[in-house]
């Protein structure tokens, strides 16, 4: 098996980056921030290797890895992950899925 190149996007990075500092901002600290960081990292290098560990979504192409309370939407090619977009599930999914449809 040959491991796929893992493509964070720019809505990825951003939708990433909301939710490290509303904790950061939120705790007056950022340790959760980081640990939270590490393990969305780590979780997505898993992604490399194991492309289905995550659940399709009603859109057809892209799938779903949830990891505590967050999601990481992600799309693949014969070569690449894309990772498309990271969710704080408690927030509101309509706007999810419009951010979904408009990737």
């Amino acid at each position: 098996m040959v491991e796929k190149k893992i493509i964070w996007t720019e809505k990825a990075k951003n939708s990433l980056f909301l939710i490290l500092d509303f904790y950061e901002i939120q705790n007056g600290n950022n340790i959760y921030s980081e640990k939270l960081f590490s393990e969305l990292i780590e979780k997505s290098n898993l992604l490399a290797n194991y492309t289905f560990l995550g659940k399709k979504t009603e859109y057809l192409e892209i799938r779903e890895l949830v990891i505590d309370r967050n999601s990481l939407f992600y799309t693949e090619t014969k070569d690449t992950i894309n990772i498309i977009l990271v969710w704080d599930n408690r927030r509101n999914p309509s706007e999810c899925y419009n951010l979904l449809k408009n990737k």
